[in-house]
């Protein structure tokens, strides 16, 4: 059963977004999100991939 805390709890896309591009680096991602979690460290909620992505693009990377 599905509860509205249990439903709030959940959140997506998974993974902390650090350009992965194989499964591998996927993989780091959402272990590095897991992780964090586990221990208590706050990740932003509205971090921006679009805004990430194009800080990435501006470096030339």
């Amino acid at each position: 059963d599905e509860t509205e805390e249990s439903l709030a709890r959940l959140h997506a896309p998974v993974g902390i977004y650090i350009g992965s591009k194989t499964p591998a680096e996927i993989a780091v991602s959402v272990m590095a999100e897991i992780l964090a979690v586990k221990n208590g460290v706050a990740l932003p909620r509205t971090f921006s991939v679009t805004q990430a992505k194009t800080r990435l693009e501006m470096q030339g990377t």
